[in-house]
C-alpha cells in the first residue's frame, strides 16, 4: 500500500481526515498534526516530515505567506523570497524520490480584508510555471473553491466551509487516486 504524506497550512489539515478516510484501504494518508504554516516554516521542518518516507506528497503553501500583516500593505512573505522558500522545499522533497503534487493556494472571498485574491493568482501562476518545470504536477485547488466561493469558504473568509472541505477533499482524493496501483 502506498504512503501519502499530505503537508500544508490549515486548508490541508481542514481536509486530511476526510482524505484518509475516502482513501481508507488503498493507500495509507499521514500527515503532521500541526498547521504546516508558512513556506519558511514548511522548509524548516521538512525532514521530519518525511521521516514516513512516503511515495507520494501532496503539498501547499501560500495563505500565511501572501497574509498581509497589517493594513498598511506588509505582505508576510515577499514574492521572490516565497519562490525561492518554495523551491527549497521542492529540492527536498524531490531527495525522496515521491511523486510531488502542488496544492495551489485556495481563493478568499472580497470581504477578506488581509489577503487579496489578485496577489494568490500571480503566486499560484508564478509556482505553477515553476512546479511544471520540474515536472510537478499542480492540483489547482484555487479553482475549486473560486466554483462556489461564498459557499466553499468559512465566515473568515479565506477558511474552508464544510461545503468547501469535502469539494477541496474530493478533488485531493481523486488527484490521489490516479497514482495508486
Amino acid at each position: 500500500m502506498k504512503k501519502i504524506l499530505l503537508i500544508g497550512d490549515s486548508i490541508r489539515l481542514s481536509y486530511q481526515e476526510s482524505v484518509k478516510k475516502k482513501l481508507e484501504g488503498k493507500a495509507e494518508v499521514f500527515g503532521p498534526e500541526e498547521n504546516c504554516r508558512f513556506a519558511k516554516y514548511t522548509l524548516w521542518n521538512v525532514k521530519p516530515y518525511l521521516e514516513g518516507k512516503p511515495d507520494i506528497v501532496h503539498w501547499n503553501n501560500g495563505i500565511w505567506d501572501a497574509y498581509h500583516e497589517d493594513s498598511f500593505g506588509g505582505i508576510f512573505t515577499p514574492q521572490d523570497e516565497y519562490l525561492h522558500d518554495i523551491t527549497r522545499v521542492l529540492m527536498y522533497l524531490k531527495t525522496t524520490g515521491a511523486t510531488i503534487i502542488w496544492a495551489s493556494t485556495t481563493a478568499v472571498t472580497e470581504e477578506c480584508s488581509l489577503l487579496y485574491n489578485n496577489e494568490i493568482d500571480v503566486r499560484n501562476q508564478a509556482v505553477a510555471q515553476m512546479m511544471k518545470s520540474h515536472g510537478v504536477r499542480v492540483n489547482d485547488l484555487n479553482a475549486v473553491v473560486k466554483k462556489d466561493i461564498d459557499n466553499f469558504t468559512a465566515p473568515d473568509g479565506f477558511h474552508l466551509s464544510e461545503a468547501g472541505i469535502r469539494a477541496c477533499a474530493q478533488q485531493v482524493s481523486d488527484v490521489l487516486m490516479e497514482y495508486l496501483d
